[in-house]
């Protein structure tokens, strides 16, 4: 039998106090049911850093949205020659969604979540092996009356506020500018971890919609990285 646990952690991420309850209700378990042992303390049906459907279909850690309304007159201004609401959308249908499906992705409907994930996990603190789990996440964009509709689920965004790496160095400082620092009252009141999944969503959104519209506008991504290459001398 696998037993899988379900918890309220407040502003921790809280895998560590989780696999501590999951002990102490272990024990209580077996202590009623004589002839039955303890294999493991985690069966990986906890999904703990690692691409899991059921991340995607039950959510973990932060479920999170976030959404863009474009102007198409921003797109012409601010992007590359080509990129309009319905190029963007082609792009995002083919990349995320046909491209994702043929190569038999798992969770990762997206342009490049992970990149923005990684580097937001370093500077607050985050376990930086829960990336995988939280780059789950999917881009739609849709060509509407003027303009473009670009959206960004989340469905397993793992994120503290206290606890590990959160509360030393710069990572602390970090979350105190960004006004996340610290946690609530009671495992209830986690104000400040969602606040920090809010402001995660929207960083990862804004490089979604960008990185989409380089790629709309042709071969501006492959262009860009070699005018931008770092260690090259002009």
């Amino acid at each position: 039998m696998i037993l899988r646990l379900v918890c309220t952690t407040g502003d921790a991420m809280g895998m560590n106090g989780v696999t501590k309850a999951a002990a102490d209700i272990s024990r209580a378990l077996l202590a009623m049911l004589p002839g039955w042992r303890l294999i493991t303390i985690s069966s990986n049906m906890c999904t703990d850093k690692k691409a899991s459907h059921m991340n995607v279909l039950k959510g973990r850690g932060k479920s999170v949205q976030a959404e863009i309304l474009v102007p198409e007159a921003v797109l012409r201004k601010v992007f590359k020659a080509g990129v309009t609401s319905r190029s963007v959308e082609r792009v995002v249908f083919h990349k995320c969604y046909l491209g994702s499906c043929l190569s038999g992705t798992l969770g990762g409907f997206n342009v490049n979540a992970a990149n923005t994930l990684a580097a937001f996990f370093a500077a607050t603190g985050q376990d930086l092996a829960q990336v995988i789990t939280s780059a789950s996440a999917f881009v739609q964009a849709d060509a509407v009356e003027g303009g473009l509709h670009f959206m960004l689920t989340m469905p397993s965004l793992e994120l503290a506020t206290v606890g590990g790496g959160t509360n030393f160095g710069t990572a602390k400082e970090a979350l105190t500018l960004l006004g996340c620092g610290g946690c609530g009252s009671s495992p209830d009141d986690n104000a400040n971890v969602k606040r920090l999944a809010e402001i995660c969503a929207v960083a990862v959104a804004a490089l979604e919609l960008n990185t989409a519209c380089a790629q709309a506008a042709g071969y501006e991504m492959a262009d860009s990285h070699v005018a931008l290459a770092r260690g090259e001398k002009e």
